[in-house]
């Protein structure tokens, strides 16, 4: 459970973690800082086999400006096409895990009355993203396919 709101002056925002699963969009927002892979203390949990257990974090700086990073993944963390070890998330960008796997669009909601809103519209309690692939039709040379919540 998100123990600090960024909806208070002075945080660092929240960042919203959207994915669709072939019936419509599913998000989930975060205040803190929060982990991707296949790990059970993922905050967004792949079952992926092209996913690290231990993928990438997402958190926020002393500043309270989002940032990623790969956590020494075996196929690389992408964002917006261009393989990282850490970038800035100051815009909305999409996260891909593995040129080949999973893609999530992650959208940071700057402090204040947005996020407030954002976690409003989520609910209390929105602390893991299962993400699950489509079991077929998934053409994983390119990166395509489906995403599942």
């Amino acid at each position: 459970m998100p123990t600090v709101l960024g909806g208070e002056e002075g945080g660092a925002g929240a960042v919203v973690v959207r994915w669709g699963d072939g019936q419509g969009d599913r998000y989930a927002v975060f205040t803190e800082a929060f982990s991707l892979g296949r790990g059970p203390d993922c905050r967004v949990r792949f079952y992926d086999p092209l996913v690290s257990r231990q993928h990438a974090r997402v958190f926020p700086d002393e500043q309270g400006v989002w940032r990623i990073e790969d956590l020494q993944s075996r196929n690389g963390t992408l964002v917006d096409g261009l393989r990282i070890e850490h970038a800035t998330l100051d815009r909305a960008c999409e996260v891909r895990l593995n040129e080949a796997g999973p893609a999530l669009r992650l959208e940071c909601v700057p402090p204040g009355a947005d996020t407030r809103r954002a976690l409003a519209t989520a609910g209390p309690g929105t602390t893991v993203a299962h993400v699950r692939l489509a079991p077929t039709g998934l053409d994983r040379s390119r990166g395509s396919g489906t995403l599942d919540g």
